[in-house]
């Protein structure tokens, strides 16, 4: 490994509110929001209760239509 060497005025173009020299990521988008999250948390309950409803309305039909057994 080379050893670096840097003059004086270099060591003056060097920033000291720098810690690392390992460039930092940028930030990512913050969470959603609690009312977003609300909204994901509503559409998914009503997803699930849509399917449940037609899945019984299937069983119903499919009953009604054998008849008297």
């Amino acid at each position: 490994m080379e050893e670096i060497i840097l003059e004086p005025q270099e060591i003056k173009m060097i920033s000291t509110e720098r810690t690392s020299l390992i460039p930092t990521e940028p930030k990512r988008d913050p969470a959603p929001s609690g009312r977003k999250r609300n909204t994901v948390r509503w559409l998914t309950r009503a997803l699930a209760a849509s399917l449940t409803m037609n899945m019984l309305q299937w069983v119903i039909i499919y009953i009604l239509q054998a008849g008297p057994i």
